[in-house]
């Protein structure tokens, strides 16, 4: 396979430093920052919020106001379409490399502050005069990256076009579907991709959810072609904005050496009350990156992490319960999550954590990732996608909605509404498009 051989080909190397090492990064003024004043910084953040979840929390947070570029090229095939995949190596991904979109780069890895070499397909991804199958913006996990957003994008081509290296390999949609459930291998920003992307572009048949793959849950055919909601999108849109309005989340950054119960090192940011991570200092050595020798800070996670999508079928149709999900570092605290994640602020409902704790339900799909090796230490996440019984009582608040597939689909397209780990967690349903 050849994910497989650009894993036994890459020589990438990850080697824990102390700060006092780093070549590039240097405690300024309470916060961590790179020499240059680029790429993104540590820094302590302090909350205010009428929200109890998010008020009085204290903790480092990844700074970075740069707006990244995720794009895919995807050339139109007779029976199916081609995905042009790049073996990305990055520091803190399992197995070191994992399949990424066609660009996937921050602006200061593309303006190239770090005097590496060019970002390869990236003027599909800057021009004006381009027309894309979809484009949105897209945040970054909100426990630990402060406001982040990313351009998610997809261009499309009449035909495959030639690859630069032989980190670049172009990959049908039926492969692609499976790899959608294969552990530590589709990485977190082609997903996010993918899921915002139209999803007739993933489907192997005429139309998505009605093939083969779709027989291993024929539900889901009805589901995908239920009538949606009018007005569903604006809806859930105006929710939001006013629990956000509720909650008055204020943020504040603060010095590292300021944060209550985190304890600043020379080798680590270590919170001394268990916390869900710790930030440490590595040396990287990878030959095939724009630049083969960098020092940095990532953040190690201390637990492992699950997100699981409920689904019922109610009415004779299947659907998929979202929750609002609050997060220090969303935008105005809020976007719309997953039905359940681990680590988090806010506690589930009852009804949830009993079906979970009981083990009720199908598990449909599930994968192993580790999200965002870039800044995260193997961080280690299981998604799921587990159907309840059809007469399993579940209870209807403020903050969830149950939504068809069809549904779905139409709240991947908004920019700013759907969380990382929300679009994750879809992008195993769409392995049976």
């Amino acid at each position: 396979m050849w994910l497989e051989q650009q894993r036994a080909e890459t020589e990438l190397s990850v080697t824990p430093i102390s700060l006092r090492e780093s070549q590039e990064w240097q405690n300024q003024r309470g916060s961590i920052r790179h020499w240059t004043g680029g790429f993104f910084e540590i820094s302590g953040l302090e909350t205010n919020s009428a929200a109890a979840c998010l008020d009085g929390v204290q903790q480092p947070i990844i700074n970075q106001p740069e707006i990244g570029v995720l794009g895919f090229i995807v050339a139109s095939g007779q029976q199916e379409a081609s995905w042009l995949m790049q073996a990305k190596p990055e520091p803190g991904n399992v197995h070191g490399v994992q399949l990424a979109p066609t660009v996937q780069a921050t602006y200061s890895n593309y303006s190239r502050v770090h005097g590496g070499a060019v970002t390869h397909y990236l003027d599909f991804f800057s021009s004006d005069s381009i027309s894309y199958e979809s484009y949105s913006l897209q945040s970054e996990q909100g426990t630990r990256f402060y406001q982040k957003f990313n351009r998610n994008a997809v261009c499309r081509v009449p035909f495959p076009i030639a690859c630069p290296t032989d980190a670049y390999c172009w990959h049908t949609s039926g492969l692609l579907k499976g790899l959608l459930l294969e552990d530590y291998s589709v990485n977190t920003d082609a997903r996010s991709v993918i899921v915002t992307s139209p999803w007739s572009l993933l489907t192997t048949h005429p139309v998505p959810f009605a093939g083969s793959c779709g027989k291993a849950w024929p539900e889901l055919e009805t589901s995908y072609f239920h009538p949606v909601q009018p007005g569903l999108t604006k809806h859930i849109v105006r929710r939001l904005h006013g629990l956000r309005r509720a909650i008055d989340l204020k943020t504040k950054h603060i010095a590292l050496e300021g944060l209550r119960h985190w304890q600043l090192t020379e080798n680590t940011i270590t919170c001394q009350t268990g916390g869900a991570f710790d930030v440490e200092f590595y040396s990287v050595d990878a030959p095939t990156r724009e630049k083969p020798t960098w020092d940095q800070p990532l953040l190690r996670s201390t637990k492992r992490d699950h997100v699981i999508l409920f689904a019922q079928q109610q009415s004779g149709v299947v659907r998929f319960l979202l929750r609002f999900s609050f997060e220090i570092g969303l935008s105005g605290g809020v976007e719309l999550g997953p039905t359940y994640k681990k680590e988090s602020l806010a506690p589930s409902p009852g009804w949830i954590e009993e079906a979970i704790e009981q083990g009720y339900g199908r598990m449909r799909a599930t994968v192993d990732q580790s999200d965002e090796g870039g800044r995260f230490m193997k961080s280690r996440c299981r998604y799921s996608i587990v159907e309840l019984p059809k007469d399993f009582p579940t209870e209807s608040d403020e903050i969830s909605f149950w939504v068809t597939l069809a549904e779905l689909e139409s709240l991947t397209q908004a920019s700013r509404l759907l969380t990382n780990e929300a679009r994750s967690a879809i992008s195993l349903l769409l392995a049976f498009a």
